[in-house]
């Protein structure tokens, strides 16, 4: 086992081929590497590890394994609040329109857009199609727009929103994608920024402070405390629906 001085702390070279930069501060740390790479995967880990090296000569597992839960917790956020933006849309078309069949077999149903009539806020049909497997966030978007229900921002940044939210649905790296090259890593924290900003214009009123809030306390910003746990590949600190 190598062991080099930094100040008075020791620390442990890494062993693995494929992580001669990586360094750990006890043999505990070294030990949870190899374990989480059994559980999250030696490639995932190596891509976060090359991005580091594009910014910094070594890396340390805190940071490493920081930036692995800074990102599943980013995208957890994510998802909770693109669901949230869904049913805010969903609300808008089921509250204006229907379909005049009764669906027998909601789960398995399909609905055509020219099936929409305007509700009569009574009963409706249109909502039973909503727990159909069929009822994707593009057809919810198709429906929409065939009864004009979007304004073309709406229609726009909807767009943007549905490509951003298949990509939060898959279980990958959210902020630095599939990049290992500075610049495009970069790109992509600004695009995801860009994202977070629409996300909070199109959230219901009382809930986004708390996504804001959210977002922040994924590296740990609250109002008590300023300093983040990361510096580099991370979005940042969001304030009135915007990041400074």
């Amino acid at each position: 086992m190598r062991m080099k001085m930094k100040g008075m702390k020791i620390m442990i070279s890494c062993e693995h081929s494929l992580f001669p930069k990586l360094t750990f501060s006890s043999v505990n740390e070294k030990d949870t590497f190899y374990d989480y790479l059994e559980f999250k995967g030696i490639f995932l880990h190596k891509h976060v590890y090359d991005a580091f090296l594009q910014y910094q000569d070594t890396v340390s597992y805190y940071i490493l394994s920081t930036y692995i839960m800074y990102d599943k917790g980013l995208r957890n956020v994510l998802y909770r609040n693109l669901s949230a933006v869904e049913e805010k849309f969903r609300a808008r078309l089921i509250n204006n329109f229907d379909i005049d069949n009764e669906l027998i077999d909601p789960i398995n149903s399909t609905v055509k857009n020219s099936d929409l009539v305007t509700t009569d806020e009574i009963k409706s049909n249109l909502y039973k199609f909503s727990f159909s497997k069929n009822f994707t966030f593009d057809k919810l978007l198709s429906m929409l727009r065939s009864k004009n229900l979007l304004s073309e921002k709406e229609n726009e940044d909807l767009d943007h929103i549905r490509i951003f939210r298949n990509k939060v649905m898959h279980h990958n790296l959210i902020l630095i994608g599939y990049h290992v090259a500075r610049k495009d890593i970069e790109n992509e924290i600004r695009y995801v920024e860009e994202l977070c900003e629409m996300i909070y214009k199109y959230l219901p009123m009382p809930m986004r402070n708390a996504f804001q809030g959210n977002l922040n306390k994924c590296n740990h910003l609250t109002s008590k405390n300023i300093i983040p746990n990361l510096e580099i590949l991370c979005v940042r600190e969001m304030k009135n629906g915007i990041f400074e």
